[in-house]
């Protein structure tokens, strides 16, 4: 059954013992210039399980969140227990239910949500982003939210959501950069990232604060992950790409490594343009990644000027490629 084509897959999580049973959280989706999905039936966002999803033809049934058809931007499972799961909701003007909505029996034919975090702001600023660790018989969770300019929540043993940090990590683009990780040993130690304030930020507390911890990598976070394996070992996914580190716990700087090379392209352009009489002769603004000419000899591209590039033209009157007019 399709339940995803126009829409956002935020998130998708894998039964620990049974590959045949995920579940996918969905957004609204974006598309082509303007960035409308306007004119199109679209299907219903929120959780989706599937309980066959390794056959040629899976099927996913939608859980009932208790609230009206809304975006979900991420949900998490309570480590070693799939019934236990965390949804970050999109507050909506009208009815609000936005925040973190959580069930205790998500294999359940119906499953139950119920509300354990609030949020006011409505829209893309109010997304939630989850972590969760657990250790022993004791389960923390994290959120961080766009609430206000970036605020930072824990949730331990099924007792409320407090309140940990306000401190714009997101502003002000909350709407569009939060990620959170959490060490799976040690629920102290939290990894928050946002806007350009903070790229990466390493918490020895719980998330009471923050140490940045970012040098050397490209802004706009967008994904954290901690190798379950060895949490020495995370990587960062930014409008840049991909980083790794492999001394995350220790008690100096990180050291990040880019794993950007020639098996891997993260580079988006928005608009590309050709010289009229060379064709290898281009221009192209990027995603976040300035804007990039690639010289005629078809091979090498400098990166001519920085931050979002867009869209790019070359006069196609052009009869030199030494001197020309771009727009």
């Amino acid at each position: 059954n399709d339940v995803f084509s126009g829409r956002g897959t935020s998130e998708v999580l894998v039964h620990p013992t049974d590959a045949n049973t995920i579940f996918v959280s969905t957004t609204s989706g974006i598309a082509g210039i303007g960035a409308s999905m306007t004119g199109f039936t679209l299907p219903a966002r929120g959780v989706y399980r599937s309980t066959n999803a390794g056959s040629a033809s899976p099927t996913f049934t939608q859980l009932p969140l208790g609230i009206s058809e809304r975006s979900v931007t991420d949900i998490v499972m309570e480590p070693g227990d799939p019934n236990r799961i965390y949804a970050g909701v999109l507050g909506d003007s009208a009815t609000g239910g936005g925040g973190v909505h959580y069930t205790a029996n998500a294999l359940d034919a119906t499953p139950s949500f119920s509300q354990l975090l609030a949020t006011t702001l409505t829209g893309s600023q109010s997304r939630v982003e989850l972590a969760a660790n657990k250790v022993g018989a004791t389960t923390t969770v994290i959120a961080a939210s766009g609430e206000g300019t970036g605020q930072v929540f824990r949730f331990v043993n099924a007792a409320t959501f407090t309140l940990l940090v306000d401190n714009n990590f997101c502003n002000p683009q909350c709407f569009y950069d939060i990620a959170v990780a959490m060490d799976p040993t040690d629920a102290n130690r939290v990894y928050l990232g946002g806007s350009p304030t903070l790229v990466f930020g390493r918490s020895t507390n719980g998330g009471t604060s923050f140490a940045n911890s970012s040098s050397g990598v490209h802004v706009d976070t967008q994904a954290i992950s901690v190798a379950p394996s060895n949490p020495d070992i995370a990587y960062l996914g930014t409008d840049g790409g991909i980083w790794r580190t492999v001394n995350l716990r220790n008690t100096g700087a990180v050291t990040w490594t880019s794993r950007n090379n020639t098996t891997y392209f993260a580079t988006q352009f928005m608009g590309i343009t050709t010289h009229p009489i060379d064709r290898n002769y281009s221009l192209g603004g990027t995603q976040d990644n300035g804007t990039q000419f690639l010289e005629p000899n078809g091979s090498t591209w400098v990166n001519s000027d920085g931050g979002d590039g867009g869209f790019a033209v070359i006069d196609r009157a052009a009869t030199s490629t030494m001197a020309l007019n771009t727009y």
